[in-house]
């Protein structure tokens, strides 16, 4: 928290709180609330004012169950949502009146291709106007937020309708975009980001929901489309931050980098840190140059 603190984090999200039977709150099968886990996390996160989003359950099989056909996908979904609201029954009581907490993340991100099959889309849409039914019955003021990505497999115009749809029926508070720039080559080219930044940035406001940009500071180094192993990352070459900083300003006043605690921070690897430092010298440079 000081290492986020100090290079003018405001806000951190935990991208989830559960992880298959792993969660931050319970110690085995005993449920207990105060565990040191999540307390810890939330008085750091005050004492350094930080705001913290609660990412929900997280699924390592997502990607692959939901490329399942549609009755499955379904039935698949209907889990996950229960699930969900099981988490958030059980958290809300250690978090809720916690000056740091800032709200719920919902852990499906959204891609441009599975949902374009018509009925998937409309389970995807039932499921997340649900799941925020579901959350706003146990919080009902505390904001969501959902994150996504495009890999250009719609027009803008498209992608930009898909998101003021789902925002729209679910009722979801912010959506945070990727910038693409870790995945193999980048998602799509620069130029081409633009387009579809600013096209989900507008859907978005028409929607009532707050645009954020998701600035990726790792690289990947294998795994589809690079080989057919398992993925893998590592910290980015500081050299092209910058860049991705200035396009995320352009569309919004909140930039999120993904992830600063595996690639960023002096708790990863010793390329994770060099990258921190960096990162540290060159707010130097922008705010005193030559300091």
């Amino acid at each position: 928290m000081s290492e986020l603190h100090a290079v003018g984090v405001e806000t951190l999200y935990l991208q989830w709180t559960q992880l298959d039977q792993f969660n931050i709150f319970e110690e085995g099968s005993r449920v207990d609330l105060s565990d040191p886990i999540i307390v810890r996390i939330l008085e750091a996160a005050e004492e350094y004012n930080i705001r913290l989003w609660l990412g929900l359950v997280f699924d390592p099989n997502y990607w692959s169950r939901i490329a399942e056909e549609a009755s499955l996908v379904e039935v698949y979904l209907r889990r996950h949502r229960v699930s969900n609201y099981e988490l958030v029954t059980r958290l809300h009581e250690s978090v809720a009146d916690s000056p740091s907490f800032g709200g719920w993340y919902i852990t499906e991100e959204i891609d441009d291709l599975t949902w374009q099959d018509v009925t998937k889309r409309n389970l995807l849409f039932q499921h997340l106007a649900a799941t925020v039914a579901d959350i706003r019955t146990i919080t009902p003021e505390t904001p969501i937020a959902i994150s996504g990505f495009t890999g250009a497999r719609m027009d803008p115009a498209a992608l930009a309708d898909f998101w003021f749809d789902l925002l729209d029926t679910s009722g979801i508070n912010i959506m945070m975009m990727q910038d693409g720039f870790g995945v193999h080559q980048g998602a799509i080219p620069p130029d081409s980001l633009t387009l579809y930044m600013q096209s989900v940035k507008h859907a978005a406001e028409a929607a009532g929901a707050r645009f954020d940009t998701i600035v990726e500071v790792f690289t990947q180094i294998s795994g589809p489309p690079i080989n057919n192993e398992a993925y893998g990352f590592v910290p980015a070459e500081f050299s092209r931050i910058p860049e991705q900083l200035a396009l995320a300003k352009q569309y919004s006043t909140n930039r999120i980098a993904f992830s600063m605690p595996e690639y960023m921070s002096s708790g990863g690897p010793p390329s994770a840190g060099a990258l921190y430092r960096s990162y540290v010298l060159w707010l130097l440079d922008q705010c005193c140059p030559g300091s």
